[in-house]
């Protein structure tokens, strides 16, 4: 029986790529995966960026004092920042933000939202025993401060980030361009690098 040998070539070459599925989504994943991981690092180095730039309230007096200094909590130590991360689900997708449980995700979560915490004895002799250490006449301070709740304002760095029009428009002009490497490299028939 004779065999006939046909080599495909051009358009019938692109539509073999199209038509077998693996390697379709193999390709597809590939320049898609490129850009969800490059658009995964830029949100988490914008984040930073935001955080170590941004002017947030002053924190009270009080507060001043009982820290030593005016940082707010997100910058207090580089704990918070060093814990942000990314994770890639998959191809399309990714997770940036803190590991839900954790101390870290916790604490972010309040910054972002704001916070009151309620002032209890042990609460309060801590509060005055910072004071203290400052140098502060703990009989000259309103009580008011001392008394009933502690009140955070909200610092929403991760919300303002992620709701930012022109990083947003970056990231899809990174997965635009994926799927037009995606299209060419199809159409000219291109198997996926192993």
């Amino acid at each position: 029986m004779a065999r006939l040998k046909v080599d495909f070539k051009g358009d019938v070459k692109a539509l073999k790529v199209f038509m077998n599925k693996r390697k379709f989504k193999k390709l597809l994943d590939d320049e898609i995966g490129k850009a969800t991981i490059k658009n995964s690092l830029i949100l988490v180095a914008e984040i930073k960026t935001r955080v170590q730039q941004k002017k947030f309230k002053k924190n009270a007096r009080v507060t001043q004092l009982i820290k030593g200094s005016n940082k707010p909590p997100i910058v207090d130590s580089n704990d918070l920042l060093a814990a942000l991360q990314r994770q890639v689900v998959n191809s399309f997708k990714a997770v940036v933000g803190y590991t839900p449980g954790t101390p870290q995700a916790e604490l972010a979560q309040k910054i972002q939202k704001g916070f009151k915490t309620k002032i209890t004895p042990e609460v309060r002799a801590a509060i005055f025993g910072k004071l203290k250490e400052a140098g502060v006449n703990i009989d000259s301070l309103a009580d008011r401060r001392t008394r009933g709740v502690l009140q955070s304002s909200k610092r929403p760095f991760l919300d303002e980030t992620f709701r930012d029009f022109q990083l947003q428009e970056t990231m899809r002009r990174n997965w635009k361009l994926a799927t037009r490497k995606f299209l060419k490299k199809a159409s000219k028939g291109k198997a996926p690098s192993a």
